[in-house]
């Protein structure tokens, strides 16, 4: 690692949410810094943790990111199943921050899920996320990227990769049309998630190769203590999980 090396860290609750942030990872590498990624959550939902631990370590050494800097994170009881990281929050912050002493990657750049109620996992890797980056003095080198979220959609619409408004400071990826094509039609190396993309490909599409839409926007602190917008969130709409149980199950998060 150069001395010009920017530790980033890239945090995901799931294997596969690394498509939403494949062009900032890109970039960084590109721009010469150190990039590791990690897992906060099996991923076991309808599906096998190892199949997905092996498509999102091939995607991202794709990408160029080191094997040796892909981490699945794991407590002494086991790994965090998929829709439990909100009420085991104090539980994945404590596997990060144990892999950062162990790994000796203290990072100067964080990006992470945005707080934008699509997944509760996703949320919760958000606040996560927070912590960390308040730990570590990096608040403001602190991006989030949109996966979901069904902000001013009706039943059963939803978007990909579109923010919830936001006065933070922005940053749109720079990719050459060949390259935005290729991230593009990234998602299909998840053949196990093959059903989810299907949904998701659509609005994907719209944001990142016709519209060119998507960004990254800094961390707003301040916001992880309210509802991430009116209406009804989608995590409330599909997993049945009330905005207030996901608030109560993070708030230690704060403490």
């Amino acid at each position: 690692m150069s001395a010009a090396s920017v530790r980033t860290l890239f945090l995901f609750a799931h294997q596969d949410d690394e498509y939403s942030a494949a062009p900032w990872i890109l970039e960084e590498l590109a721009a010469g810094n150190t990039v590791a990624c990690a897992f906060l959550t099996s991923g076991d939902f309808r599906s096998d943790p190892a199949v997905r631990d092996a498509e999102s370590r091939d995607a991202l050494k794709a990408l160029g990111v080191a094997a040796g800097s892909i981490v699945f994170l794991c407590s002494e009881r086991g790994r965090i199943g998929d829709l439990e990281l909100a009420a085991r929050s104090t539980e994945g912050l404590a596997m990060l921050e144990r892999w950062i002493e162990t790994a000796a990657f203290v990072p100067a750049r964080i990006y992470a899920p945005s707080y934008e109620g699509g997944h509760p996992d996703h949320d919760a890797a958000h606040a996560i996320a927070a912590a960390v980056a308040a730990r570590f003095g990096v608040v403001a080198n602190a991006w989030h990227f949109s996966l979901y979220n069904a902000y001013r959609c009706p039943r059963p619409f939803f978007s990909t990769l579109r923010q919830l408004p936001t006065a933070a400071t922005k940053r749109r990826p720079v990719m050459h049309p060949r390259t935005r094509r290729a991230l593009t039609m990234f998602c299909w190396r998840y053949r196990s998630q093959r059903r989810t993309w299907l949904a998701l490909f659509p609005g994907a599409l719209l944001s990142r190769f016709i519209l060119r839409s998507e960004y990254v926007a800094r961390f707003d602190v301040a916001r992880l203590a309210k509802r991430p917008h009116g209406g009804e969130l989608l995590y409330e709409r599909l997993f049945g999980m009330k905005y207030e149980e996901f608030a109560s199950a993070i708030a230690a998060l704060s403490s």
